[in-house]
């Protein structure tokens, strides 16, 4: 079973060479290959790149962003399995391709393997990069919602199935294509012994008044064509109020109600043009069983 490990960087050499040394170092790497989407035209990560025929590099003349890098990546993938790596994160055991290999040839079903995120410095997994509503679950496997970014694995053949991920600039596209999963009869797995160390780099991150918007804005892309209502009437509205306290701290308040404008006028059209399509039955039951966002 071939793999593809995706790397999507921008402005972070020294992150992502320490991450592509952690997959280098994983036992069985064979069959696998290693794919960079640089996203910073003004400079050329080529010649720090080990030289190895494993290695793939495309250098952009845009900052594609992160979902639109990831499907760059995606189009150029020979393997099948996925891997998808944070350029300020890396591997923490060298089992983990033998470990993705095992479990996506023995389920089915398994559309996406979701990893155990841990923070670099503190050591500890946080609330918000764990997929599941309570962080004491974080040592037991098991299916979960959603996945996170910093770490995931999915099936080259579910993006055949479902298209690629939807371009939201920042932030959201793991949770929509989660819905996305979880409406075709796929399965998200998370798995403790699959681990990742995130960083959180500060290089290459958006202002304050960019990530109010996108954050916000995005909650509505990502949630509106797929949760049913009321869920969607108390999920909105609560992350409005969060938003708009988060917009005042900041001094971003105008980027706060140009993202709620947004989002509702995407709302609006997607139900005008019958394009919102619900989670009903078995997936919702199915959300509401492995800690699924509906109500929050």
């Amino acid at each position: 079973m071939k793999l593809s490990i995706i790397y999507i960087t921008f402005q972070r050499p020294k992150d992502i060479l320490k991450s592509i040394d952690s997959a280098l170092e994983q036992k069985h790497f064979n069959d696998t290959e290693i794919i960079i989407i640089d996203n910073d035209k003004t400079s050329d990560l080529s010649e720090l790149l080990p030289k190895k025929p494993s290695i793939r590099y495309f250098k952009q003349n845009q900052n594609l962003g992160v979902a639109e890098g990831r499907n760059e990546g995606i189009r150029k993938a020979n393997g099948e399995i996925l891997i998808f790596i944070d350029d300020d994160a890396y591997l923490g055991r060298e089992d983990t391709l033998i470990h993705i290999r095992t479990l996506f040839s023995s389920h089915s079903k398994l559309g996406c393997v979701a990893f155990k995120i841990i923070n670099h410095y503190s050591g500890k997994v946080l609330s918000h990069e764990f997929p599941h509503p309570k962080t004491t679950l974080q040592n037991h496997q098991m299916l979960v919602s959603l996945f996170i970014g910093a770490g995931h694995a999915i099936r080259k053949s579910v993006f055949d199935h479902l298209g690629l991920y939807l371009d939201l600039t920042y932030w959201g596209e793991e949770l929509e294509y989660s819905y996305r999963m979880i409406k075709n009869g796929y399965e998200i797995l998370y798995v403790p012994e699959i681990t990742v160390f995130h960083k959180v780099s500060p290089s290459g991150r958006l202002d304050h008044q960019k990530l109010i918007y996108y954050s916000f804005r995005n909650r509505f892309y990502a949630t509106i064509p797929h949760v049913p209502f009321p869920y969607i009437v108390i999920n909105l509205s609560s992350w409005t109020f969060i938003w708009l306290i988060k917009s005042i701290k900041v001094s971003a308040f105008r980027s706060f109600i140009k993202a709620l404008g947004d989002g509702l006028v995407h709302g609006i059209n997607l139900i005008k043009t019958h394009k919102r399509k619900p989670l009903r039955g078995e997936h919702l039951k199915y959300l509401k069983s492995h800690g699924g966002r509906l109500w929050f």
